[in-house]
């Protein structure tokens, strides 16, 4: 029988990690015979909200989850897809079907790894249970980089939602709006863990009033001449 005053850290992580397991799958309610390296985000959402039975909690997290993909806060979890082409005879509402099927299946064959669930819930700042902690294991105490505090924020913030509304309009044929630029940005800024000079986590509403003015080329009561005419 061994003297658990003489064990060794590592061997006493190996244990808790293996309870955690046990405990993880429990809450998914199937067997897990090792840590996985990814999650399917309903998994992730059962795990982090306590199990399947906490039902409510569950689809808090998986809103969490799916919002966090669209916005890029989960970079590596999506495959990479080409948008739905319009329908014939440029049918709105097929075309916004189309779009919303394709994003299904995307999301339906998504897999989150350790390394994004890691940057997205050190972001957070949540208080984790031990099972989500004992699958993030070493992502979760080594970030993938420190914040950086840029003395020049809003050139860096303006050049990234340059760049992201160039590539939506190519692929909506549509100019985005200021704050659907904002919310790209602030994704990437927090994918990237870019901070203000002063330390302050960038959000969409700050970084669109001080950073992104003018951004799209619209005047005000463009889009009210439009309607008009």
């Amino acid at each position: 029988m061994s003297d658990p005053d003489k064990e060794t850290p590592t061997v006493r992580s190996r244990e808790r990690a293996a309870m955690h397991l046990t405990d993880a799958s429990a809450m998914l309610n199937r067997h897990l015979p090792e840590w996985p390296p990814t999650f399917k985000p309903r998994d992730l959402a059962a795990l982090l909200a306590g199990g399947w039975r906490e039902k409510a909690a569950c689809a808090q997290w998986r809103r969490r989850i799916d919002d966090a993909m669209r916005r890029g806060l989960l970079a590596d979890a999506l495959p990479a897809a080409a948008p739905a082409k319009p329908a014939a005879g440029d049918d709105w509402l097929q075309t916004t079907i189309a779009r919303a099927k394709q994003a299904a299946d995307i999301a339906g064959r998504a897999e989150i790894s350790r390394a994004a669930a890691a940057r997205w819930l050190h972001a957070l700042g949540e208080d984790l249970s031990p099972a989500v902690l004992a699958w993030l294991g070493d992502e979760r105490l080594a970030p993938t980089q420190t914040p950086k505090a840029v003395d020049d924020w809003k050139l860096l913030a303006r050049e990234i939602g340059q760049k992201w509304m160039a590539q939506r309009e190519r692929e909506t044929g549509k100019r985005p709006t200021v704050g659907e630029i904002a919310k790209a940005v602030e994704g990437e800024c927090m994918r990237q863990r870019i901070q203000s000079n002063r330390g302050d986590k960038l959000l969409a509403d700050y970084i669109a009033r001080a950073a992104l003015t003018g951004i799209t080329g619209r005047k005000r009561g463009d889009n009210l001449k439009r309607r008009r005419e």
